[in-house]
Formats: C-alpha cells, sequence, structure tokens
C-alpha cells in the first residue's frame, strides 16, 4: 500500500511479481524433490 502511493499501481506489481518470482524460485527445490519421490 506504502508502494501504491509512491509509485502507483506498476510499480505495486513490479514489486508482486518479484516477491513471487522469488518465492517461486525458493519453493523449487521442494517441488523437484516432490515430483521425483512421486515418480519414482
Amino acid at each position: 500500500m506504502v508502494l501504491s502511493a509512491l509509485g502507483g499501481r506498476i510499480l505495486l506489481n513490479q514489486t508482486v511479481d518479484e516477491r513471487l518470482s522469488i518465492a517461486y524460485m525458493d519453493q523449487m527445490p521442494a517441488v523437484r524433490k516432490g515430483l521425483f519421490s512421486i515418480s519414482t
């Protein structure tokens, strides 16, 4: 909300996208491990 006040929706959306991409990359090892354990 503070970011939306400073830079508008674009800045807020970029921040959300960055957080989602970081969270996605952090979860990838767990996802791959889960997929491999299921497929094995």
